[in-house]
């Protein structure tokens, strides 16, 4: 593998890592490569939690539940399913996971939870969005 001037790395050069492997006969090795994903855009996010997150919160907690920002944020998580895959083991046993809006999403991903989140709260807390 090598880089170029700005750090970038490139594998146009793989007889680097073929000799590299040769070098270590009797090591184990672990080649991942996958696409790096952009992180979202930090008012994206912003608008996600105080223009649709918190109205959604006080809509609930005006049926009478106590719910914070971080609690209700986990709830449409939880009922996105662009947020929710399913993981099959070894086993064969599945299990869901939610994906961490933080670590896992771009901006095109937050803008489609955006949408989620406008119908879900118009369609179930009666919300009339701007």
């Amino acid at each position: 593998m090598s880089t170029d001037p700005k750090g970038k790395a490139s594998l146009t050069n793989t007889s680097l890592w073929h000799d590299y492997f040769r070098a270590h006969p009797d090591s184990k090795f672990i080649v991942n490569i996958s696409k790096v994903r952009e992180k979202h855009d930090a008012k994206v996010r912003a608008f996600y939690f105080a223009a649709r997150v918190v109205p959604c919160m006080q809509a609930l907690n005006g049926m009478g539940y106590n719910l914070n920002r971080d609690e209700v944020h986990l709830m449409i998580k939880h009922e996105c399913p662009l947020m929710n895959e399913t993981i099959t083991l070894p086993t064969g046993k599945t299990v869901s996971r939610t994906r961490s809006l933080g670590e896992e999403c771009d901006t095109g991903e937050v803008l489609k939870l955006i949408e989620f989140v406008e119908q879900w709260g118009a369609e179930n807390l009666d919300i009339k969005w701007d």
